[in-house]
């Protein structure tokens, strides 16, 4: 007999010999464990879209790239630096969009290429760029960081 819970998990009633009641036992063990793995991934899943909220309403250009320079994700404040949309980044090796955007919003793109070359992906990389104007925006200096993040998944 399956009972469904005031909590809405499920719990397994078995009559009969003491097999069948360690079945039963395991199965409703396994339940629970179910049970709070779906509550954790639910949880991990509302704290991962909050994080991406704050970073996405950051004023920093932040992205976050694969260690074979993929982007996997850019914040707003990076898609107007870069005047890319995320649609048309996400996937695409960085140095690829460094190399095809940089001269035309950047002053002195070969020096930014070389820094970000240089740095390659186990060495935390610091510089400030220069931003020209544009019709559409104002002059302005960044300072670069890139930090690699050596652990995880």
């Amino acid at each position: 007999k399956v009972e469904q819970t005031r909590d809405f998990s499920l719990r397994l009633s078995l009559s009969g010999n003491d097999q069948m009641t360690l079945v039963a036992e395991s199965i409703n063990r396994l339940f629970e464990t179910v049970g709070k793995t779906t509550e954790e991934l639910r949880q991990n899943g509302e704290h991962l879209r909050i994080l991406m909220e704050v970073l996405d309403s950051s004023e920093s250009g932040i992205s976050i790239t694969s260690p074979d320079d993929r982007i996997f994700w850019i914040n707003n404040s990076f898609a107007k630096i870069w005047d890319i949309s995320q649609e048309n980044i996400i996937g695409r090796r960085f140095n690829g969009i460094l190399k095809s955007r940089v001269g035309i919003l950047f002053e002195n793109p070969n020096e930014l290429i070389e820094h970000r070359l240089r740095a390659g992906v186990t060495d935390a990389v610091s510089f400030e760029c220069h931003l020209v104007p544009r019709p559409d925006q104002e002059e302005r200096w960044l300072q670069h960081f890139s930090q690699p993040i050596l652990y995880g998944p």
